[in-house]
């Protein structure tokens, strides 16, 4: 599929979505595809499904139509975010994959993994087949028990009452071999950890828009630490940025047209998933 191909489908997409405020100029929305169409071969070989790619872009132009903060960015970094994200095969901005986000950062557009897009990688590697996270409140009942057969109860109140603590997080996951890792997350620890994200942010960004999933992420991140590996992907950090491997597949991205050359992970190709809106398994 051609550029212009890619180019008419989004057009078909994001009819009613697009065409004011941003991009009420059609300077910007040809900046953009002209952006696109010089590394177009580059993000081919990264996404080889032209429908995946496509919706991935098209994922992208709506980001910067709907985020007026976004379009203050330079276009160069909004690009080396979306590099990471492309090279990873994972839907940026997109709540019903919740797989990642290209959000503005100190006037620089930067990659945030979501917690779902943790999952993916993870059973995508091989590493795991089921990865649960939850976050537990004053009004749930929860029990650990540890000994020779380890169990963690969690019965959640489905109506959360208006007022509930924050009390915890933590993440089970399944290995290949029946085998359960659980993480639990104290929320001094992840009091820690909020702050200083925010002080990186300077009190913006996923830790104020949506603290909760910001809560499963960092569970999922700790308990990956635990997940016996033979190879896999370095992500885990709580500031949720991708640290690549030593091979790493990159965009050659010239210094003066792209000034956020991106870190990103050599990732095999797997088929492109299905959006996620709970946890993720392999069958």
């Amino acid at each position: 599929m051609s550029t212009e191909s890619i180019k008419s489908k989004v057009a078909k997409r994001t009819t009613g979505k697009v065409g004011e405020g941003f991009f009420s100029s059609s300077a910007n929305l040809d900046a953009v595809h002209g952006m696109y169409k010089r590394f177009e071969s580059q993000f081919r070989a990264m996404v080889p499904d032209d429908a995946a790619l496509a919706l991935m872009y098209e994922s992208l132009v709506l980001a910067l139509q709907k985020m007026p903060k976004l379009q203050t960015c330079s276009l160069p970094s909004v690009f080396g975010a979306f590099v990471n994200a492309a090279s990873l095969r994972l839907v940026p901005n997109d709540p019903g994959y919740g797989h990642c986000w290209i959000l503005p950062r100190k006037g620089k557009a930067t990659f945030q993994l979501g917690y779902q897009g943790a999952i993916l990688l993870m059973t995508r590697e091989g590493v795991v087949t089921q990865v649960r996270a939850r976050n537990v409140y004053d009004c749930d009942h929860f029990e650990l028990t540890y000994g020779d057969e380890e169990r963690l109860t969690h019965i959640p109140v489905v109506n959360r009452p208006e007022g509930a603590t924050y009390e915890f997080s933590y993440a089970i996951a399944t290995l290949p071999n029946g085998q359960l890792k659980r993480e639990i997350v104290p929320r001094a620890d992840m009091a820690q950890i909020k702050e200083m994200a925010l002080k990186n942010t300077g009190n913006t960004g996923p830790w104020v828009t949506w603290p909760e999933e910001m809560q499963k992420k960092t569970a999922i991140f700790r308990l990956s630490k635990t997940i016996p590996r033979e190879r896999g992907l370095s992500i885990y950090k709580h500031d949720g940025v991708l640290r690549a491997n030593p091979e790493r597949k990159t965009i050659d991205l010239e210094p003066d047209i792209i000034d956020a050359t991106p870190e990103v992970v050599n990732a095999e190709v797997a088929p492109f998933p299905e959006p996620v809106t709970g946890e993720v398994v392999n069958n």
